[in-house]
């Protein structure tokens, strides 16, 4: 057995686990930890990845009062896998330790110069690459037979590609030619070696975009590992980490009771311009205190940090039984224990997102990767079999985000679908998210994201650049959009929003915009502005402005 997996697999209740100091801890995809039935929500889908399988570096399952300190060492990957999983784990605290990839799962190329229809590109020296018939094919590592771990095109119905400039680290998705399913790279027709990484291409469109200056970055979009996993586990705390590259997700905590991330440091590497290919911290059907203290993230495909539940749509009812048979609705999300006995769920109408009646879990039963039974303790309510979904009330925590610092990304600073309780998110920094700041979300008809949030404080933060850009106009800096599928609905789906004593600067298209929607009060006030704002509302019970300010 590898290194790491003979230290961790004899860790017992208790113990304190110190790693070597500043040791570099090497471990291959092919001589690893391999586990199957671990089903993470908004990752693979059942085709991707049927049988919920993880390679894994660091494993603990049914640990209490653990530490384990880093003391400065690194886990460095090498192929494809989950560094982390804990399962069913209690009073866990992991600190002082690095994660890294070798060869990075994210291919990254500066777009040097263009001469005619000719363009030289750099591809990062980390980057591992093969040419074929006037093609580019991202490789892995090799293995002990000489064969790559991983291969992938260029391009693809699984790739997808965004650039990133330097000077204002914008992020840009790629457009899409031809029969492209995603943001891609052009197609090319020629590619030539120039040594020392360079390559010279040519694109059979001769007027595609390809940016020079700019760094192109493809990868995968398949979430078969992620950044580490942590399931049905009790007062976690990761502190004073630093974690340089997350593939296919971030950092996943599903169903867990308590977590804490304190003096994080997921940020890219040096040489590097991304560090996930997905959301940096990313919490699904957890309860207890959430809280993000003093981290620092940039250079993610995605959101920064995401918090919800999960609705199962009500497929059919057994009025006899009290039972009911609910279905995972989203392809990346499917498979894991959505609902435990004594649970309180509520009944939720699938075009206004409002809750019309709750119960207690009898029974919980997993029919099959796709499927749950459930029995409850009241008789059943009218409802749209295999319209209204189901959400469990008892997994809502409350979160705290204080004094992080959020560089570039293509997508949120912080997306909430039904935290349940308070939302706190004070002095922060945010930079350069594509998507805004805040988005208050909640929906049972595409991602299912469940579900209604009490208040959303945001609080003393500074917001540089954020929001909507060239072509993303539709992008507020500041948005509440529950999807509401009902034309006539008026009933509020999320309760109070507060925005206030946050400084905001240097909107991307010259002046800010807020979107209000199905939410019962908005509160913005000593605010300070460098350009005006705009407000737009739709079913908004009452909007209050004071001391706010443009300079």
């Amino acid at each position: 057995m590898y290194e790491l997996g003979k230290i961790f697999s004899a860790v017992k209740n208790g113990d304190t686990v110190v790693l070597e100091k500043d040791k570099v801890y090497d471990v291959w995809q092919d001589d690893c930890l391999e586990l199957t039935g671990y089903f993470c929500s908004n990752t693979a889908s059942v085709e991707e990845n049927p049988n919920g399988y993880r390679r894994v570096a660091l494993h603990l399952k049914d640990k209490e009062n653990v530490t384990i300190d880093g003391n400065g060492a690194t886990i460095m990957i090498h192929g494809i896998m989950t560094p982390i999983l804990l399962d069913k784990c209690k009073n866990i605290v992991i600190k002082n330790l690095t994660i890294d990839y070798a060869r990075p799962t994210m291919n990254e190329y500066s777009i040097d110069k263009k001469d005619g229809d000719r363009y030289e590109i750099t591809i990062n020296p980390e980057i591992l690459y093969e040419i074929r018939d006037n093609q580019i094919y991202w490789q892995g590592e090799k293995d002990k037979n000489g064969k790559p771990l991983w291969e992938t095109g260029y391009k693809g119905i699984d790739m997808i590609t965004l650039y990133m400039h330097p000077e204002t680290a914008k992020y840009e998705y790629a457009h899409m030619y031809d029969d492209d399913c995603r943001p891609s790279i052009p197609t090319i027709e020629t590619v030539e070696e120039l040594g020392d990484h360079r390559l010279a291409l040519t694109f059979v469109n001769k007027n595609a975009y390809f940016p020079v200056g700019a760094v192109g970055q493809t990868r995968c979009i398949i979430r078969d590992q992620l950044g580490s996993f942590f399931r049905d586990c009790v007062n976690l705390t990761l502190e004073n980490m630093t974690i340089y590259c997350m593939h296919g997700f971030g950092l996943l905590s599903q169903y867990c009771d308590t977590v804490t991330f304190k003096n994080l440091n997921c940020t890219p590497k040096s040489g590097r311009t991304i560090a996930s290919n997905a959301d940096f911290f990313h919490f699904s059907g957890c309860k207890g205190l959430i809280t993000i203290d003093g981290c620092r993230a940039s250079g993610a495909h995605d959101d920064f940090i995401n918090v919800h539940g999960t609705y199962l749509r009500i497929e059919k009812a057994d009025r006899e039984n009290n039972s009911l048979l609910l279905l995972f609705e989203h392809p990346q999300s499917w498979g894991f224990e959505a609902f435990h006995v004594g649970d309180t769920v509520s009944f939720v109408k699938w075009d206004t997102l409002i809750d019309y009646a709750q119960a207690t879990v009898l029974s919980a039963e997993k029919v099959d990767d796709k499927h749950i039974r459930v029995t409850l303790d009241k008789a059943l309510p009218e409802m749209e079999e295999g319209k209204d979904v189901l959400d469990n009330l008892t997994w809502k925590s409350e979160l705290v985000v204080t004094n992080n610092w959020f560089g570039p990304s293509s997508g949120h600073g912080f997306l909430c679908s039904g935290a349940g309780k308070r939302v706190l998110i004070e002095n922060n920094e945010f930079i350069n998210n594509v998507y805004g700041v805040i988005s208050v979300a909640c929906d049972c008809n595409f991602w299912f994201e469940s579900g209604r949030n009490k208040e959303v404080i945001f609080r003393k933060n500074k917001v540089v650049r954020c929001g909507s850009y060239e072509t993303r106009d539709e992008m507020p800096v500041c948005r509440v959009v529950p999807n509401v599928m009902s034309e006539k609905s008026q009933q509020y789906v999320h309760g109070t929003l507060v925005i206030e004593n946050n400084v905001f600067l240097d909107p991307p298209k010259g002046y800010y915009d807020f979107d209000f929607n199905y939410i019962e009060k908005v509160i913005m006030r000593n605010n300070v502005f460098d350009k005006t704002y705009e407000i737009k509302q739709r079913c908004v019970g009452k909007i209050k402005e004071k001391g706010n300010k443009i300079l």
